[in-house]
């Protein structure tokens, strides 16, 4: 490489397994963004170098090919990760990398950090392979093999609710960083005899894996929490579980998750659990009962089985003990309910040239946020800006990202872009997922008008209809499919109430309610009434999620701006 700059970033070779036509053609096309043509008569294939900030990425490709390779390429012993590609419309295909992967380990003598991929490649063809069996397949892999890291991920290709490509890329960057850390570690973990014998085992289990139903694969849900609970995720925290947020990040249909989570967090619909085993944790863990009813609000029974070292059964008979009167079970999925959150955001500024280029106030409806304070705020910035350049004097003080200033009820959070800052002027402080979207927001307006900011003259209003959609896109809870939407309520008439769950009938009611009291018209954004049905209704984020748009709303052919 003659370019210096190219010369100081890091080389990491990534193999992708999988079979050709079926599962790697499609993810190289969608994920590189270009006309992929693998060879025929190779079973390795090279894709050229894929630049990402500091970063080379050298992507091969190994598939079942018409020659029989006679020697294992030299790139088996050079893989930094495996990615496992598989459609999940088609199980013949399920196992076919097993003898790459396999040829990996004999080369290295030590597994590499594996991020396995689902595809879902056309609507219309049925699932063939079972969400479970791909968790039993990342489990089995981190268990037995032991990698540095492991990561699952679904990517429907018809599906945009989901931003898929920019996570996998977000993982990838996070495999990175853990190759680095353990690039110098050269030790032999693994032995072909060893590996041989494992390698048996996963060809035998993995034909029951494909067809998993939900009460055998539940097991795998736990099993899988076990392998990685003293794993780190970006925010240096523990893994967080498969509450319904992950799952559906992960490319699952909301009401599949609904049924699983259902019958997972079921309290009373399990078998009995011996009293000793109950006794043994008491043991254990004196004063279980009292401590334990951080499990209830919210109900989460994923970290209670991961925080103990429990089966499931047994945690669920301890659920149900720690249950008392009065105690308020809240958000039983498990999902962080940032509404609140989002309802004290009373401005939010974006700084370009030091002055105000745009200005949103998301809850003006609900009486917080003012063109007055838009003024303060970026005066006070202005300053703050100034002292901040004089005041900080080390390098690693000026590489944050985003910062939070408190001063008395004053809550002040920024995000710095490349050339524009985000200004939030909040009720509360701000949690890290809020943060992280400050952070996406700002990198996002700033990709999306980076020629309206070259040739910026200080038009008025320029920004405002696409910075506010891009407000809602980014910092709504809802699937982005969903907002900047007009909706109306489905006409239920009495007769057909009866019907209903009671949840949807409790949201129905605070719906008809809002709009009889003028708060809400008849067609509107969820994103603006979403907080405000979710407290008129008493359901959590979770449960609201679930619910909304669903039997209830339908969206209006008319596309007349909603109040």
């Amino acid at each position: 490489m003659d370019d210096p700059d190219q010369a100081k970033q890091r080389m990491y070779n990534f193999l992708f397994l999988g079979e050709k036509m079926d599962a790697l053609l499609p993810f190289f096309k969608r994920f590189f963004d270009t006309r992929i043509e693998f060879p025929r008569t190779s079973g390795v294939f090279y894709y050229p170098s894929r630049v990402s900030d500091t970063c080379l990425m050298r992507a091969f490709a190994a598939f079942p090919s018409s020659l029989e390779m006679i020697a294992t390429p030299k790139e088996f012993g050079e893989a930094d990760c495996i990615v496992v590609v598989i459609n999940v419309q088609n199980n013949d295909h399920f196992g076919d990398f097993i003898p790459f992967f396999q040829a990996i380990l004999d080369k290295k003598l030590a597994c590499p950090p594996v991020v396995i991929i689902g595809l879902t490649i056309t609507p219309e063809f049925p699932r063939q392979v079972s969400y479970f069996g791909m968790v039993a397949l990342k489990h089995f892999i981190a268990t037995t093999f032991k990698p540095a890291d492991s990561h699952l991920i679904e990517w429907n290709l018809q599906r945009d609710t989901f931003d898929a490509k920019r996570h996998i890329e977000s993982m990838f960057s996070d495999v990175m960083r853990t190759i680095d850390d353990h690039r110098h570690d050269t030790r032999a973990v693994l032995t072909k005899a060893t590996t041989r014998n494992d390698i048996l085992n996963l060809k035998k289990e993995i034909h029951a894996w494909k067809f998993l139903d939900k009460k055998a694969g539940l097991k795998f849900l736990i099993a899988d929490e076990y392998a990685c609970m003293h794993a780190m995720n970006r925010e240096g925290t523990r893994f967080p579980g498969y509450h319904r947020e992950f799952m559906i990040k992960h490319g699952l249909d909301a009401s599949f998750v609904k049924d699983v989570l259902d019958e997972w967090e079921d309290l009373d619909a399990t078998a009995s659990v011996p009293r000793n085993a109950m006794e043994d944790v008491y043991r254990n863990v004196p004063g279980l009962l009292d401590a334990g009813k951080k499990y209830l609000a919210p109900r989460s029974l994923s970290n209670l089985v991961v925080d103990l070292h429990l089966d499931l059964p047994v945690a669920k008979a301890i659920m149900r003990e720690m249950r008392v009167d009065g105690t308020r079970e809240v958000d039983i999925h498990h999902t962080r309910d940032i509404v609140e959150e989002l309802s004290s955001i009373t401005e939010l500024i974006v700084i370009f040239a030091s002055q105000p280029v745009f200005y949103h106030l998301p809850n003006v409806k609900m009486g917080v946020g003012s063109i007055d304070n838009i003024e303060m705020i970026s005066g006070m910035f202005h300053v703050l800006d100034i002292l901040r350049n004089q005041v900080y004097t080390t390098s690693q003080e000026e590489k944050k990202s985003v910062e939070k200033i408190k001063y008395g009820n004053l809550n002040i959070t920024i995000a710095h872009g490349k050339r524009a800052k985000c200004i939030i002027h909040s009720l509360r402080g701000l949690s890290n997922e809020l943060l992280k979207k400050m952070e996406q927001y700002i990198d996002s307006f700033e990709r999306t008008f980076a020629s309206t900011l070259e040739n910026y003259k200080g038009e008025v209003n320029v920004f405002t209809e696409r910075g506010r959609r891009l407000f809602d896109d980014i910092f709504t809870p809802l699937p982005t499919s969903q907002v900047n939407t007009n909706w109306q309520v489905v006409n239920v008439p009495p007769e057909t109430r009866g019907v209903l769950t009671s949840n949807q009938l409790r949201v129905l009611e605070s719906i008809e309610s809002l709009q009889a009291e003028g708060i809400i018209g008849t067609r509107f954004h969820l994103e603006h009434v979403f907080s405000q049905i979710a407290a008129r209704a008493r359901l959590s984020l979770s449960d609201l999620l679930l619910l909304l748009p669903g039997e209830l709303l339908v969206r209006d052919s008319t596309d007349v701006p909603g109040s």
